[in-house]
């Protein structure tokens, strides 16, 4: 058990090699005394150290060894845990529908089983799937229902946590003053429990909604205590990610130079401690940058990188991301053909993964690029179409970027604004 329990304590904070190797002694002590139930167990933390390191395949074939253990063992709450992280699995791994499928099979369970904290959690996690593909008034139900069982089961950490998640969505849809009471709900919650780790977590997701609400220094600062904080508890996988925010906020307030150091710390350490996600992300925010200096090659290499290690993970989330800055790079390198088809590649995958607000964004990117080439009447189209589709969603804050981004190239290209 203390095995077991330092494995969750390493996948959560980012050390998956660290929690493969107790994993691995674990299994080895369950299979020689015979004990089918611990050995599922096992099995379950092993994919989900996976799946956080990005190895969907491996992840989703011990997934569905520890269900069979579990249900062979009669272990109906062990059903249920398993069933909601072979749905995540599912889900970051492209299959939409089965990941759904599953989890609500998780919820019956739960509800079965008549274990509220267990459906308050898996309400949440129902909750991040459909805001995910886009299903944004669903997804409030679902976060408020679950809101509502965690305070019921008294589980505080998970209500600071389902507090989080809807203070993110809140701010998606530019209710800034709600999002920022939720959010700091959260954040007195994850306080009050003494969680360091989801404190930092809390701290971050305020950081970005300062940014999303333009409020650049009081962002900075709080990208720069939530890096603190995951230092200090050991979350490494968090502070990969929150470098790479604070970058991204670094380089969208004009100072590139400081925006490239957080892009590349954050891209060292994602590589150092196996994220691929961020890895792949970081290399993509490097290529803009390098792409707008001018520098299209080591973009491209970067972008390619990019691609390949999202690909080899089966992250699939993101892989549409990286197609439309590769697009973009080849347009501006002057493979046209190349840059559009990209383009349509992108946005054909937001489709097959249902995740309309990434599919809304692509397509007025595609729109500048139309722009670009002189092409107004593909603009004009492609600008109407995602612009209504990030609208239909209620994505306010993504909306007003891709308006601002429009304007400055209808203004570059001569030609009235379509924003």
């Amino acid at each position: 058990l203390e095995q077991l329990r330092a494995v969750e304590a390493g996948q959560v904070g980012g050390r998956f090699a660290e929690a493969e190797t107790l994993c691995a002694r674990a299994l080895a002590l369950h299979r020689a005394a015979g004990n089918r139930r611990l050995e599922a167990w096992t099995l379950s933390t092993l994919a989900v150290a996976r799946r956080q390191a990005g190895r969907m395949a491996e992840a989703l074939e011990l997934l569905t060894a520890a269900l069979a253990g579990r249900r062979s063992e009669g272990d109906r709450e062990g059903e249920a845990l398993t069933l909601a992280n072979l749905g995540a699995a599912l889900k970051m791994s492209g299959q939409i529908a089965e990941g759904e499928r599953r989890t609500r099979e998780a919820l019956d369970l739960a509800r079965e089983l008549g274990d509220r904290r267990l459906e308050a959690s898996l309400l949440g996690n129902m909750a991040n799937l459909l805001r995910e593909t886009g299903r944004t008034a669903e997804a409030r139900a679902h976060y408020l229902l679950a809101l509502e069982g965690a305070r019921k089961a008294g589980a505080r950490l998970l209500e600071g946590q389902i507090l989080g998640n809807l203070g993110d969505l809140l701010g998606g849809s530019s209710e800034f003053d709600e999002a920022d009471r939720t959010l700091r709900e959260a954040l007195a919650i994850h306080r009050e429990c003494g969680n360091l780790w989801s404190e930092g977590i809390a701290i971050a997701n305020l950081a970005g909604l300062s940014a999303a609400a333009g409020r650049a220094q009081e962002a900075e600062l709080r990208y720069e205590a939530a890096i603190r904080i995951h230092r200090e508890s050991g979350n490494v996988r968090f502070e990969c990610r929150t470098l790479y925010n604070l970058g991204l906020h670094l380089v969208a307030t004009g100072r590139n130079r400081e925006g490239e150091l957080r892009l590349g710390e954050a891209l060292g350490l994602a590589r150092r401690v196996g994220d691929p996600g961020t890895a792949g992300l970081a290399l993509a925010g490097l290529a803009v940058l390098h792409q707008e200096a001018g520098g299209l090659e080591e973009a491209a290499r970067e972008v390619a990188e990019g691609l390949e290690i999202i690909r080899r993970s089966g992250i699939r989330r993101v892989e549409a991301d990286l197609l439309a800055i590769r697009a973009s790079i080849r347009i501006a390198a002057g493979q046209i053909r190349e840059g559009l088809e990209g383009y349509d590649e992108a946005i054909a995958l937001d489709r097959a993964l249902s995740n309309p607000t990434r599919e809304g964004v692509h397509l007025c990117e595609q729109a500048t690029a139309f722009l670009g080439l002189g092409r107004v009447a593909e603009a004009k189209a492609a600008w109407e179409t995602g612009a209504a589709r990030l609208a239909g969603l209620s994505q306010v804050a993504a909306l007003r970027t891709a308006e601002t981004q429009m304007r400055a190239a209808c203004a570059k290209a001569g030609v009235p604004a379509f924003a």
